[in-house]
């Protein structure tokens, strides 16, 4: 009721020729208002029907979404469609409680946030909680390991004679789809060339080591500070060109002046 009692205050002070320092103070008083009314929804103990915490409640109704078979009909969405709600729900939960922390600093009730913080994560953010956000956490994780156990549709479709491509809402023809991967090429040889300092007068070829993409190998686990493909044993083609770029600077006496 304070929230309520807050922007009935500021709509009443909206006129004109009000204070703007005062206005301002309302706004920031309805903000924090809001605020503590948002976090308080999700510090709630889930006793009997959970579906009698609003949160809950609400995610539910999310969870109802139209049958595209029939424009009438409405079904419940499957685990790889809600669970990214449940994220979404939880990530902006954490960002909620942790602007709550600050607040609680403001209103003398914590001496720093972090005091605040861990003790609204132990009461009502974790899966032992019994709270909207446990409730969500356990959901979370048993629609993930459905979603993972449970094989999709595909979103990719081809025509019978193999010259339509679908995907989701987007219809591609194989000229158009050629059409589009050449002016992307296009622009990445572009970018490759500005980034390799390359005249816009000179073939990339001439000045460019001729490398196979195809035969590149890389190890996305390797994680050693400083390390990328161009270090990987088996690009042997690649090793010794860590300098490439500031020996031609300067040797090329148009990039040294350039640079």
């Amino acid at each position: 009721m304070d929230a309520v009692h807050t922007a009935s205050e500021m709509s009443g002070a909206s006129g004109d020729g009000q204070n703007p320092d005062h206005a301002e103070e309302i706004r920031k008083r309805l903000d924090d208002k809001c605020l503590i009314l948002m976090v308080s929804l999700l510090d709630l103990k889930l006793y009997g029907d959970v579906y009698d915490g609003i949160v809950v409640s609400f995610l539910a109704v999310m969870g109802i979404r139209q049958d595209v078979t029939s424009s009438n009909a409405q079904k419940l969405s499957d685990a790889a469609e809600f669970t990214p709600k449940l994220s979404a729900l939880i990530k902006m939960g954490q960002l909620l409680v942790a602007e709550r922390a600050l607040l609680a600093v403001e209103l003398d009730e914590a001496d720093v946030p972090a005091y605040a913080l861990e003790e609204m994560q132990d009461r009502f953010m974790t899966k032992d909680a019994r709270s909207p956000i446990s409730w969500s956490l356990k959901l979370r994780a048993y629609g993930k390991a459905v979603k993972d156990n449970t094989t999709s549709l595909g979103y990719i479709m081809w025509s019978d004679d193999n010259e339509i491509l679908s995907y989701k809402k987007m219809r591609f023809s194989m000229t158009g789809l050629r059409d589009l991967v050449s002016a992307e090429v296009e622009v990445a040889q572009n970018q490759l060339a500005d980034l390799l300092l390359v005249p816009p007068d000179t073939e990339r070829k001439h000045i460019v080591p001729q490398v196979s993409l195809r035969s590149v190998v890389d190890d996305p686990s390797e994680g050693a500070p400083g390390w990328n493909f161009t270090c990987h044993p088996q690009n042997e083609v690649l090793h010794g060109h860590r300098r490439w770029i500031l020996d031609r600077i300067l040797k090329e006496a148009f990039l040294l002046f350039y640079s």
